[in-house]
């Protein structure tokens, strides 16, 4: 009935999905991350990113939805043109890069990103957004949480928290739809996890619901500070994950 997965899993994950879609809808950033790290714990490692790519398209879609009329539209076209890099990138090397390294690389870039102004990156424009988009679409097929690295690049816009958290939710509904296309021309068999991932939307949805409701009642500096906060926390997660796998690393 629940396919590969036993009752016990299915109901662990429908719960979490709930949890980190709530998160997400509420400060921008760490429920896939999150959602991620408790589905490594529980499902083959095959499975993992399609199916984290599924649920997490639906969270996305369901924040973008909600909050569709604070969309930073200009923002999500050229992410969309980088984004369509990356995943005709990643698809053509997604067993050749060591996952540790790009985690290791990933989680300094986000704690370096702190250091610069944001009056820099905004002047940036298009040329930013592209090239965080073709980088977090890029790694998202060997670690499948790339969010952080989105969030900074949305972050780097300097757009209040309802757009930052549309806009970031647009940007990563292209990434994920990018990757359900990759694996499923690779050939991974969704039907197999079909009720596990829509029950995990459905809750994910009820989590975006009881965000939004907290992000709509925090103030901006709260939103600020929470976003940071958890950034920098996946930031040094990412670190730890990497250094520990390339020292488990034989070669």
């Amino acid at each position: 009935m629940l396919g590969p997965l036993s009752a016990d899993i299915f109901a662990l994950l429908t719960f979490v999905s709930f949890l980190t879609s709530a998160m997400t809808a509420a400060f921008g950033i760490g429920g896939g991350v999150a959602l991620m790290a408790v589905m490594a714990q529980v499902m083959p490692p095959f499975a993992l990113i399609p199916v984290h790519a599924v649920v997490q398209m639906g969270s996305n879609i369901s924040r973008l939805i909600l909050l569709f009329r604070d969309v930073n539209w200009w923002a999500t076209g050229w992410f969309a043109v980088g984004g369509l890099a990356g995943a005709l990138t990643g698809v053509n090397t997604v067993v050749t890069l060591d996952a540790a390294i790009l985690q290791l690389i990933l989680g300094v870039f986000i704690l370096v990103s702190f250091a610069v102004p944001s009056r820099i990156t905004a002047k940036a424009g298009a040329p930013l957004v592209v090239l965080g988009a073709v980088l977090s679409t890029f790694t998202s097929f060997f670690i499948g949480a790339s969010g952080p690295l989105t969030s900074v690049v949305v972050k780097s816009l300097g757009i209040e928290r309802h757009a930052h958290v549309a806009t970031f939710s647009a940007a990563m509904s292209l990434q994920h739809g990018a990757k359900i296309i990759a694996f499923g021309w690779l050939g991974f068999a969704f039907a197999e996890y079909a009720i596990a991932m829509v029950a995990m939307i459905s809750a994910g949805f009820l989590g975006t619901l009881a965000g939004r409701f907290l992000l709509n009642k925090m103030s901006e500096t709260y939103f600020r500070w929470g976003l940071n906060g958890c950034l920098a926390l996946l930031a040094l997660r990412l670190i730890y994950i990497g250094i520990t796998g390339l020292n488990a690393d034989p070669a």
